[in-house]
């Protein structure tokens, strides 16, 4: 059984039963009517193959298996009932949760060690994962989750990513000494004229490599 096939609400179900050990009372509490719980049980019967429950009466008493998985189906439901309000009121002092940063290597190298450095104090429960993303996959990244922030080049994107300049620098050449080309200034046709070494750690996307003159 694959989780993407499970209704989580189900166990919320489960447990409401176990608690009030009556459908209506668990309805009640749940803010749901009886034919909605009487549905919802069944469909969990149906999903983990067993009864959970027999009536008694007016009680619910619950099966083995479902004693046997209670506790843990608590955990799990306090874990991400937590985790959901953490969500909804971050706090860095406190939180244990690991953002994963998409950093392109200069980046990296510049801003990487200052934030660690300012997170041991603000966040130090926090813990960071960087790697590199293709810049055409960034998007579909951060609007799934799998990337929490990037740092990259300006490059285009939808209005569902929200973006910002982070900071502005300058390119440089750099030339031998005596280069015959290049006296006090360089020019952007001698520029071009010019063979060039191009370095990059990135895999794929549009380059050239050629030896310097």
């Amino acid at each position: 059984m694959h989780l993407s096939q499970v209704d989580l609400n189900l166990f919320v179900v489960l447990e409401a039963i176990y608690r009030e050990g009556n459908i209506t009372r668990a309805g009640v509490q749940l803010n749901l009517t009886q034919p909605a719980i009487s549905h919802a049980l069944k469909r969990l019967r149906d999903l983990l193959q067993d009864p959970l429950f027999v009536r008694q009466g007016a009680h619910m008493v619950p099966t083995p298996f479902t004693r046997n998985i209670i506790e843990e189906v608590r955990q799990a439901l306090q874990i991400l009932e937590v985790n959901l309000s953490q969500s909804r009121n971050f706090d860095p002092k406190n939180t244990r949760r690991n953002f994963h940063l998409a950093l392109w290597e200069y980046a990296e190298a510049l801003l990487l060690p200052p934030l660690l450095q300012r997170l041991t104090d603000a966040a130090p429960g926090m813990s960071i994962t960087t790697s590199r993303v293709r810049r055409r996959d960034l998007e579909t990244e951060l609007a799934s989750g799998s990337v929490d922030l990037a740092i990259e080049i300006p490059m285009t994107v939808s209005d569902r990513i929200r973006h910002k300049w982070l900071l502005h620098e300058q390119f440089v050449v750099m030339a031998r000494q005596g280069h015959p080309a290049i006296k006090n200034k360089l020019d952007l046709e001698t520029y071009v004229a010019q063979r060039h070494v191009h370095i990059s750690s990135r895999r794929h996307g549009r380059r050239r490599s050629q030896a310097p003159k």
